[in-house]
């Protein structure tokens, strides 16, 4: 996937998920915050923070420092579905 790591390695992902509508309490999930043609996930990495996610998966790195681990600079290309959304 290339990318750089940050945060804890020891972290274990319970849940995978690129829709902040569908995050329910969920503390051990990782979201994937990409940009497509429609949308740009990176605009509900705050709302995903907010409903318990501590792990991310980005484009670009983060704006603010806080506790959690994240992949970043990661391109659409590495994702099974790169037009989605």
């Amino acid at each position: 996937m290339g990318g750089k790591y940050e945060g804890n390695v020891n972290f274990k992902v319970a849940s995978i998920c690129f829709d902040s509508r569908l995050i329910f309490n969920e503390t051990n999930g990782l979201f994937i915050a990409i940009k497509t043609t429609k949308n740009d996930g990176h605009k509900f990495i705050r709302e995903a923070y907010e409903k318990g996610i501590r792990c991310f998966v980005t484009e670009r790195p983060p704006k603010k420092k806080r506790k959690r681990c994240i992949i970043y600079h990661c391109k659409r290309q590495y994702f099974i579905h790169p037009k989605m959304g």
